[in-house]
């Protein structure tokens, strides 16, 4: 499979403003994928920083697209229960999902009670079955040690080749250890994939991984057709001025 060269940066001037332009991205693409194929498949991202790309989809753009059309994945959980906070679709319905008015049929959170490695294989059968050919949407985050979703350092040299969703371990010194994840042959199927990031403390750790150094776990991840970073202006700071030619910030 051929993947794009090279992911394509946006940089936003405030997180707020990063947050518009991922909305923006989901709505656009999800307008064309119905409009196009009459049905949707998104994977949403666990973490702090999509919490405002969903409120800003729930306060603007709640009317922009038919949303009981789109089915709604997450790219990793934690094993706990969805009312609790740390549980990444109980986040998402609760700053998004829940003011939908979405049927049950569209929502697909990661089985929680069943065994590790049988969640897994479940939740890539609903998977495959609602999205044979890949999500169309896949959000992703950047953790501090370069992980993304639950892929983190020194844990994803055995991943099964042909699997999109497997029983994951975060590092000891995480509070919930044991997780579900979709893997990197999930992110090469799916359409678009879009990182979203923000802050100073995230600065170095993304300039290293657009410049292909380090061998962290976000810079595996490749695209069917598009691969985007959406960053504030302070994460893309260190970027930046690696750049010979610095792109406009918006």
């Amino acid at each position: 499979m051929a993947f794009p060269p090279r992911p394509e940066i946006d940089v936003a001037q405030t997180p707020r403003a990063a947050a518009q332009a991922c909305a923006a991205r989901i709505v656009s693409a999800a307008r064309s994928g119905l409009g196009a194929r009459g049905k949707f498949s998104l994977a949403l991202s666990g973490g702090s920083t999509p919490k405002a790309t969903y409120e800003v989809l729930a306060a603007d753009h709640a009317r922009d697209v038919d949303w009981t059309q789109v089915h709604f994945f997450i790219g990793d959980e934690r094993m706990v229960p969805y009312d609790d906070p740390r549980s990444n679709f109980g986040a998402a319905r609760a700053a998004w999902l829940g003011a939908l008015g979405l049927p049950e049929s569209c929502l697909h959170p990661m089985p929680i009670a069943q065994d590790g490695d049988a969640g897994a294989r479940a939740y890539e059968r609903e998977l495959r079955t609602h999205a044979p050919e890949g999500l169309d949407f896949v959000m992703l985050g950047l953790g501090d040690d370069g992980h993304t979703a639950s892929l983190f350092p020194g844990r994803v040299e055995a991943l099964p080749p042909a699997r999109w969703v497997v029983a994951a371990q975060a590092p000891p010194t995480s509070p919930i250890e044991r997780r579900l994840t979709l893997t990197f042959s999930a992110f090469e199927a799916a359409r678009e994939v879009v990182f979203q990031v923000c802050g100073a403390s995230k600065s170095r750790l993304v300039a290293d991984i657009l410049a292909g150094r380090g061998g962290f776990p976000a810079g595996k991840v490749r695209a069917r057709e598009s691969l985007r970073w959406i960053l504030d202006a302070a994460a893309a700071e260190q970027w930046l001025a690696e750049r010979p030619s610095r792109p406009a910030v918006s």
